[in-house]
């Protein structure tokens, strides 16, 4: 038992290392759990051209996970377009492929129009389109060759594919709660070890930790669910304004008793988000002549009464 425990704890500690804020142990899951969905329908729907059925969605659904795409409406437009296009191009790059000279101009030009396209139109969708070729042309050497009856056979694939995907995605549980639980955890301690670097007078400070795990906290707060945004938003800036007055701290003649007592507050907040436990109000007196005390004492507070709201629900 000792052994596996200490297998266990390993790998933890190295999940928690290589995948802080939990986003690639998501997108492992939506991909095992994808996996399942294809898979079953195609026991029940045996398409024709399995590989634009299968391939496309292998190639493709990971846009879905992107960082760029930080929205709902962003994702699916994304999903929907990669697979239309793809489909569309299975068929020309299939027709075409016997006319081994105007492939290769088709191709050229393909490219170049979605490129300019997608530059006019749609700037989000140029990091994939090199992508979306792929799968038009990973299908193009099927037998009998051009013949339209299989190129509309290997459309309808890939858009049985984009129907599963879609599904199996809306489908789905939200778990990014998940990654926003992590980065506000990063948060509080980097939190706290500026304000450590502030009472030990550090010329310099790590401003940049902070500052990551605050954007992480940015770049997911509109894939959250609606019931949990609000508090998730008040939670998050009553740190992040404690953050920013700390900055007005360096270098000054400070009260070191009392940003002692805070530094320890923020360390009690920080391990009762990791335990997603309720936390009492912080017994930290301000000094009612020095505002920023008052300032940050006034948002600890604000972003823990929001935080007891949903410790529970994360």
């Amino acid at each position: 038992m000792n052994i596996l425990s200490q297998i266990n704890h390993n790998v933890a500690h190295w999940l928690e290392k290589v995948d802080p804020y939990y986003t690639q142990r998501i997108i492992l899951r939506k991909g095992l759990y994808l996996a399942v969905w294809l898979t079953a329908f195609n026991w029940l729907a045996q398409p024709d051209v399995f590989n634009a059925y299968a391939l496309s969605a292998l190639l493709l659904a990971p846009f879905y996970e992107n960082p760029s795409l930080n929205t709902y409406k962003q994702k699916d437009l994304a999903l929907v377009f990669a697979f239309i296009i793809s489909g569309i191009g299975c068929i020309i790059f299939y027709l075409l492929y016997p006319f081994k000279f105007t492939l290769l101009f088709f191709s050229l030009a393909y490219l170049s129009g979605l490129f300019f396209f997608c530059d006019h139109f749609y700037p989000k969708f140029k990091p994939f389109i090199l992508q979306t070729i792929v799968v038009s042309a990973l299908n193009m050497t099927i037998k009998p060759a051009a013949s339209l009856q299989v190129a509309l056979d290997m459309f309808f694939c890939v858009m049985l594919s984009l129907m599963v995907t879609f599904t199996a995605y809306k489908l789905h549980p939200n778990l990014y709660p998940k990654v926003w639980h992590r980065a506000f955890a990063h948060y509080l301690a980097a939190v706290s070890e500026e304000i450590g670097h502030a009472i030990n007078k550090f010329d310099t400070h790590n401003f940049i930790k902070g500052a990551s795990h605050l954007n992480a906290l940015r770049a997911y707060r509109r894939l959250l669910p609606r019931k949990l945004l609000l508090n998730i938003m008040k939670t998050t800036v009553g740190i992040r304004n404690v953050q920013f007055a700390i900055n007005h701290i360096y270098l000054k003649d400070k009260d070191e008793q009392f940003w002692y007592k805070f530094q320890k507050e923020i360390d009690a907040f920080r391990l009762a988000v990791i335990a997603k436990q309720e936390i009492a109000m912080p017994f930290v007196d301000a000094n009612e002549t020095e505002p920023t005390q008052a300032y940050v004492v006034k948002y600890l507070c604000r972003s823990i009464i929001n935080w007891n709201k949903i410790c529970r629900k994360i």
